[in-house]
């Protein structure tokens, strides 16, 4: 079964330009293979950091780090189960 935050990724990236089809098969392929450049990167991380009402960390803005959606959704869950355990403290 799929994540649904992996369904509102895809359709956030999906958004960032009408040349994007991604599909839940392509959760694992890099966005070279997608298509997408340094400049579409930056659209989907902005587009993400908007639609989940965050902020992705400065160290993670790297296209070789976060270079496929699965690998987004990691650093997405790992913001939030950093800000669950903050207001636990």
């Amino acid at each position: 079964m799929i994540h649904p935050e992996l369904n509102i990724i895809i359709k956030t990236v999906n958004s960032c330009s009408n040349a994007y089809s991604i599909s839940v098969s392509d959760v694992d392929t890099p966005f070279e293979e997608l298509n997408i450049d340094s400049i579409g990167f930056v659209r989907i991380v902005v587009s993400l950091e908007k639609a989940f009402d965050c902020e992705i960390p400065i160290d993670m803005l790297i296209l070789s780090k976060i270079n496929t959606i699965n690998k987004i959704h990691l650093v997405l869950s790992n913001i939030y189960k950093s800000e669950l355990n903050n207001d636990r403290a």
